[in-house]
């Protein structure tokens, strides 16, 4: 009965605590609060990309590629939004 009982019963990794958090973001829906903005945030940088293609008559190779890392992005995150449904 001489134990200390400022110590827990349980040990924690770092890793339990990064899953436990997360699991707490989970419930409360602030990753995928996150993730929408992230979402929203690269559609409109898509749709600036797209105006000024138009506007300004021409693609270049700089635009394209932007293009292409931003639907990669999307793809990721829209993928990730299915999971947590």
């Amino acid at each position: 009965m001489s134990e200390d009982v400022s110590k827990p019963y349980t040990r924690r990794t770092p890793e339990d605590i990064k899953n436990y958090q997360e699991n707490w973001e989970l419930i409360f829906g602030k990753k995928k609060r996150k993730l929408q903005r992230q979402l929203h945030e690269i559609n409109s940088k898509r749709h600036q990309i797209i105006d000024g293609i138009q506007s300004k008559g021409g693609r270049t190779d700089r635009r394209e590629e932007e293009l292409e890392s931003l639907k990669k992005k999307r793809v990721k995150i829209i993928r990730e939004l299915d999971k947590l449904k």
